[in-house]
């Protein structure tokens, strides 16, 4: 998973408001390479938008290293 990718599609999840996390977004991402990949996209719910640019990240998860996906500079 390297170079930018772009939005194809996401959804918000709303946790148990007694859990105190706050809503997050899920995304499906399209790489040049032709790879369709799903991950957590760290942006706030209401500025994402669908074909805008993204990237995967390094992230550490509850079993070691994993990714995020992040907007690129200039969405």
């Amino acid at each position: 998973m390297t170079g930018p990718a772009k939005l194809y599609s996401y959804t918000v999840i709303h946790p148990n408001p007694k859990s105190g996390q706050k809503p997050f977004v899920l995304a499906l991402v399209d790489f040049a390479q032709g790879a369709r990949v799903f991950g957590r996209l760290d942006m706030a719910p209401d500025q994402v938008r669908i074909g805008m640019a993204v990237g995967a990240v390094p992230a550490e998860g509850p079993e070691g290293q994993t990714y995020r996906f992040a907007p690129l500079k200039g969405n």
